[in-house]
């Protein structure tokens, strides 16, 4: 995605201009040309009562169904709720970060921000990239091992005398990742390790409900009205690769 391309009309909700975004760490810019979840950033807004409103997210650029582009917005939560009301170990699961497949989509949590990711199955495209797997890894999956996939499992296969592991990960523009390990290099992945290295995201304005009111998709929508000032920290994620 080049630049000319990204959606500044909508940053400009944030607060960002071209002059800010100029100035944003590469890494930054780089995720959010090429369709990634950026890293962490402090959004910071003037409102037109004069209160300056600072909102720890990660943003992403995606097109909508008729080709469009949009801006996906995920704030920072102090904590993951069960809003779908998952039942049993599902909440657990997904909050460890586990791919689940609830009602005809396709759920995980962002552990930086404990937001809920979700794709549809048309969006999915499982059957292409189930077949894509076979041709780039030139082996042939089990059925078995295509349910697995298919319900959010990862996969431990032999290629070429390696062990390679094959799942799903929302996070992921492809939403899909393999790895060269077993099953347990698979989940020290998923499991994240907090680096707070953004001290000054303390202090950023909380709504009373103790959770960010911001719509998921920016698209001429307008800044809350009324909000609560309340210290908050938000952080990064490293993992092993």
């Amino acid at each position: 995605m080049q630049e000319q391309n990204i959606p500044f009309n909508k940053l400009e909700l944030l607060g960002i201009t071209h002059e800010v975004f100029e100035q944003l760490p590469k890494e930054f810019k780089n995720a959010l040309q090429s369709g990634e979840m950026t890293p962490v950033i402090c959004a910071r807004k003037e409102l037109e009562n004069g209160m300056v409103v600072e909102m720890p997210m990660k943003l992403q650029t995606v097109l909508d169904e008729r080709g469009r582009q949009q801006l996906m917005v995920y704030p920072v939560l102090n904590e993951l709720k069960n809003d779908m009301q998952l039942l049993g170990t599902s909440f657990e699961d997904l909050k460890k970060g586990a791919v689940l497949h609830v009602d005809g989509e396709y759920i995980q949590r962002d552990p930086d921000t404990n937001c809920i990711l979700r794709v549809s199955d048309k969006d999915m495209e499982m059957e292409k990239h189930l077949k894509e797997i076979e041709k780039v890894l030139d082996i042939e999956l089990g059925t078995n091992q295509k349910n697995q996939i298919r319900n959010g499992k990862p996969v431990e296969l032999n290629v070429g005398g390696e062990q390679v592991t094959v799942g799903l990960d929302l996070k992921d523009p492809e939403r899909f990742k393999t790895l060269k390990g077993d099953m347990k290099d698979w989940e020290y992945q998923q499991k994240m390790i907090f680096d707070i290295l953004h001290p000054e995201y303390v202090g950023v304005v909380k709504t009373d409900e103790n959770r960010w009111e911001f719509q998921q998709i920016v698209n001429n929508e307008r800044y809350p009205e009324s909000l609560k000032q309340k210290p908050m920290q938000a952080q990064n994620a490293s993992m092993r690769r």
